[in-house]
């Protein structure tokens, strides 16, 4: 298998890649083009190990000269990206929106972009579709990459290519092993990260030292071409975003892209060829690099600043990538990697990082300055709170070894912690809190992959020795998955640890069995057990965003999206089962529902001063005051009773 000379197809395939890679973000009838970025990890992989490879085997390679010539090609277009995009984010991002900016601006200067998404958000939905610079990730992986793939091959480079291969293989087998574990189990670190991505660009790396020569077989290579598009193709029209991925959902798009190169090479005249190396196409694949690079940004910002696009405004977001794209060709790409610019090597490495210590400096004078927080009056200041404000500073811990209330609960219970803060300490009780987010606490009850969430219920309770205990969760989350994207939407898998041999069924019978565990503890020492139900979620992404910048006057109004109270029973269905199952009297209900729909029984986002939620369903510390009576009849309880008796 040769990469030796240029092949058009090739740049057919980028082309394949990037359309759908911006279909799918365009939301364009592509929900699986997201495997765009697969088939460029298998092109690059072939391309850098056919130019590693002919050089080690010449005595002719050397990795300045190797990474001269990916600066060369990455660098100048990334940066003007990278610099525009941080321009753009002064008018349209919020303080801590530009702060996040900052920081992924900088994680993507010192080549980890993927590892501070990996902590930062998930790829499909929810909070990525606000983050600029998310698309960088993939650059992020690719350059990692770079680096140590040189020096791998440099360091073996006495071994034939045979032992190579299987040295080779065997890498990407633990790496392809790696990823179809960590897709069941730490799907968001296997999506982003090396380990678990490495195989897909070394199925690009062994085609290009394929040891062996086989004969000339023009039917063998056509059928191999014709399965290969079609594995690619399938993919980008059948698989959405809840598709566990990348695993084994992405082994179609990389096998079939290096059949594609692998078939092309021998013959080349089949029409699979032709259609990819007709010129236009080509073309698209010539400017792919930089129709990646700005696509996503622009989509991100016209988001912000329109909320929904129309489909009109989606076909124009698209033409002017295309326009953006090829003039960055053009006029950075093409003079920079023909060395137009900066022929010298010393000048090349020395710009190369004078302008990414420039990049630092913006992305630390960003994250130093709170995302420039002072371009917004004080008078402000609350209503920017709720875009970012999750609840995680207020520490509900009881100063005595007792405690009146024991709260369990999820992200949900965090964003109605300051409500509950300040009615404890207006009250004189002590209260204790345990939060994890999207983690179910409940006796013997355990989300798997979520091991720092394990909460052993029943000792807090022996230790705080409480009157009260309550529930507070997203319970839908536990019994029938997000209703959004955010993160996937990975159904929660629950186990039950005290069922026989620890089996696991559907999630409503073992957080039925929780609960009676709970209440049957409750009953026995006379403790009072709240469950609050479900917060309704609502149709609006982000409606703490909108309001912030209709308050700014950045947009003329605040996009409005909302959901039915029918859409709230359809999802709440099972967890009603659950607590219908209950004994009547066991268990105190508390309903937020009736608090938070309108006259029309629509989700209520806005009340005329702030929004109620700040994503589309935690409630903003606004939102949290209309469920001040469900939390005063806890603490009226507890005030009653520690009246009666005393004290």
């Amino acid at each position: 298998m040769s990469a030796n000379n240029y092949r058009p197809e090739i740049d057919g395939l980028r082309a394949v890649a990037v359309v759908a890679v911006i279909l799918f973000h365009a939301e364009l009838g592509c929900p699986g083009g997201f495997v765009g970025v697969d088939v460029f990890f298998v092109i690059s992989g072939f391309l850098i190990t056919g130019i590693i490879q002919r050089g080690i085997e010449t005595d002719s390679f050397s990795l300045l000269e190797f990474w001269e010539r990916r600066i060369s090609r990455i660098f100048p277009a990334l940066f003007v990206m990278v610099a525009a995009t941080l321009a753009a984010g002064y008018w349209f991002l919020l303080p801590s929106e530009l702060k996040d900016l900052g920081e992924s601006s900088l994680a993507q200067s010192l080549l980890l972009a993927n590892v501070y998404f990996w902590k930062d958000t998930g790829y499909f939905g929810g909070s990525a579709q606000h983050k600029p610079l998310l698309h960088t990730w993939s650059l992020a992986l690719e350059e990692q990459f770079y680096i140590l793939l040189p020096l791998a091959l440099c360091f073996v480079r006495r071994i034939s290519r045979k032992k190579l291969f299987a040295l080779l293989s065997v890498v990407a087998l633990l790496s392809f092993a790696a990823g179809v574990y960590g897709t069941m189990y730490y799907p968001r670190a296997t999506f982003y990260l090396l380990p678990t991505r490495a195989w897909e660009l070394l199925i690009g790396c062994l085609l290009a030292i394929f040891p062996w020569r086989l004969s000339a077989s023009e039917i063998r290579d056509r059928l191999i071409a014709f399965m290969g598009m079609l594995a690619i193709a399938l993919p980008i029209f059948v698989y959405d975003p809840k598709t566990p991925f990348p695993g084994l959902a992405a082994v179609p798009p990389v096998v079939g892209t290096a059949a594609v190169i692998f078939s092309a090479a021998s013959t080349p005249n089949m029409w699979i060829c032709k259609v990819l190396a007709w010129r236009p196409v080509v073309f698209v694949g010539l400017i792919s690099y930089s129709l990646y690079l700005w696509h996503w940004p622009l989509f991100v910002y016209m988001r912000l600043h329109f909320g929904v696009l129309s489909w009109a405004q989606t076909v124009f977001a698209c033409l002017l990538a295309f326009l953006l794209a090829v003039l960055s060709w053009k006029f950075i790409e093409r003079p920079f990697r023909n060395r137009i610019f900066l022929q010298r090597r010393r000048r090349l490495f020395g710009t190369a990082f004078a302008l990414s210590g420039v990049a630092i400096l913006a992305s630390v004078f960003l994250i130093q300055t709170d995302g420039m927080s002072g371009r917004l009056s004080e008078s402000f200041s609350d209503i920017a709170q709720d875009v970012k404000w999750k609840g995680s500073d207020i520490k509900l811990k009881a100063k005595n070894s007792d405690a009146d209330l024991v709260i369990f609960g999820d992200s949900h219970a965090m964003a109605l912690s300051h409500t509950i803060n300040r009615i404890a300490k207006q009250r004189g009780a002590s209260v204790d809190g345990i939060f994890y987010h999207g983690v179910l606490a409940l006796p013997n009850v355990s989300r798997v992959g979520r091991e720092i969430g394990a909460i052993d219920v029943l000792s807090r309770i022996n230790e705080k020795n409480p009157t009260h205990v309550a529930l507070i969760f997203r319970w839908s989350l536990y019994t029938v998955g997000s209703s959004d994207l955010d993160d996937k939407a990975a159904k929660v898998k629950l186990v039950d640890e005290e069922a026989s041999g620890n089996a696991d069924g559907a999630n409503a019978e073992i957080i039925q069995a929780g609960i009676q565990r709970l209440v049957d503890l409750c009953a026995a020492r006379c403790i009072t057990l709240w469950i609050m139900k479900e917060v309704p979620e609502t149709g609006e992404h982000s409606p703490a965003r909108q309001w912030c910048l209709y308050m700014c006057d950045r947009i003329a109004k605040p996009s409005n999206r909302r959901r039915s109270h029918v859409f709230y029973q359809e999802r709440t269905a099972e967890i009603e089962k659950v607590f219908r199952s209950i004994a009547p009297g066991a268990v105190r209900f508390l309903d937020p529902a009736p608090m938070l729909f309108d006259d029309e029984q629509m989700t209520i986002n806005y009340d005329g001063q702030r929004a109620l939620y700040r994503d589309n369903d935690h409630l903003t510390r606004w939102g949290a005051r209309r469920l001040e009576p469900l939390i005063e009849e806890i603490f009226g309880e507890i005030s009653a009773e520690t009246n009666s008796s005393g004290h």
